[in-house]
């Protein structure tokens, strides 16, 4: 279940408040939307009251050919049932009684200046699974390097921070620093964003906390980005036998959604950025195909040939 404020859905989706009653938030439990032409017709049954409702078109077309007292009746028995919110869309035009009958019941409706109905079920759909959509809060960095997105982890203190800001420093963009929260939007994808109250912030130990945005501009950070790969950096143990050539492919699992891993020692002297930079283009020559390993194996084989 998410909560939703009616004015940040208000600003979110571009939409004008046209009637709220008393109601400040919303509870949404669904992801799905409704266009509610059957009940409106009289046909009652299956109706989910979970859905957002839209009026596009057909059901205003329908609402209009009706007389003034049948109208009012559909729409009474419509808003009796408590649904989330009603959005009506750009090309529908007044629809008389029904922001009168909506404020009766306490409900909410907006309305869209710039979308028809079935560009608001796709991005009313796209919306509700965002804030619906399994979440969890990790100690991490979240970077896009050369269009690839990583989800940076490790103990505090290793140089996460640092890094981030070198690699900004490079060209790249930061999503979050110390705290990055990741949702699973679909089966196979997660996102990443970082919590509002520090949105473009990062820390520097002995400095303190800077606006990342304000110092390297706009271009240096972005809202929200998908999760490629995981790099775990970790303090060196000369005891652990580290992957040296790449023959082995780690994962990681995040809310059910497996995730590249790779794991890199940390000792003093060692540029972690370039480190980060390297795995980026590692990995985007990995999904082309390209393996070095490989053209290693080809090479051996090429001498015992010869």
């Amino acid at each position: 279940m998410a909560e939703l404020s009616v004015k940040t859905l208000s600003r979110d989706l571009d939409l004008d408040i046209l009637t709220a009653g008393d109601k400040k938030t919303v509870e949404i439990t669904c992801v799905d939307v409704n266009r509610p032409g059957l009940f409106l017709s009289g046909f009652h049954q299956h109706f989910d009251r979970k859905r957002v409702q839209i009026i596009g078109t057909a059901e205003y077309s329908f609402l209009m050919s009706l007389t003034a007292e049948e109208r009012r009746q559909a729409l009474d028995d419509l808003f009796a049932i408590p649904f989330p919110f009603m959005v009506i869309s750009c090309n529908v035009g007044p629809i008389p009684h029904l922001t009168d009958i909506a404020q009766k019941h306490g409900a909410v409706v907006l309305l869209s200046r710039t979308r028809p109905a079935t560009r608001l079920v796709a991005d009313m759909a796209v919306y509700l699974n965002r804030h619906l959509a399994p979440m969890i809060t990790m100690h991490a960095e979240l970077l896009d390097i050369y269009g690839l997105d990583i989800l940076v982890t490790g103990d505090s203190g290793i140089g996460k921070s640092e890094a981030a800001l070198e690699l900004v420093k490079r060209g790249h963009r930061l999503v979050a620093d110390d705290a990055v929260i990741i949702k699973r939007i679909s089966e196979t994808r997660l996102v990443g964003e970082a919590p509002e109250t520090i949105r473009h912030m990062a820390e520097l130990r002995g400095i303190g906390i800077i606006n990342v945005e304000r110092m390297y501009g706009v271009s240096a950070v972005i809202d929200s980005k998908s999760i490629d790969l995981v790099v775990h950096l970790e303090f060196w143990d000369r005891e652990k036998d580290y992957d040296r050539l790449g023959m082995e492919q780690d994962r990681q699992d995040i809310l059910g959604i497996s995730v590249p891993l790779l794991t890199v020692p940390v000792h003093p002297g060692r540029n972690l950025a370039i480190i980060m930079e390297s795995a980026a283009r590692y990995t985007r020559l990995k999904q082309a195909g390209y393996d070095a390993l490989d053209e290693i194996r080809e090479r051996q084989e090429q001498f015992k040939e010869d």
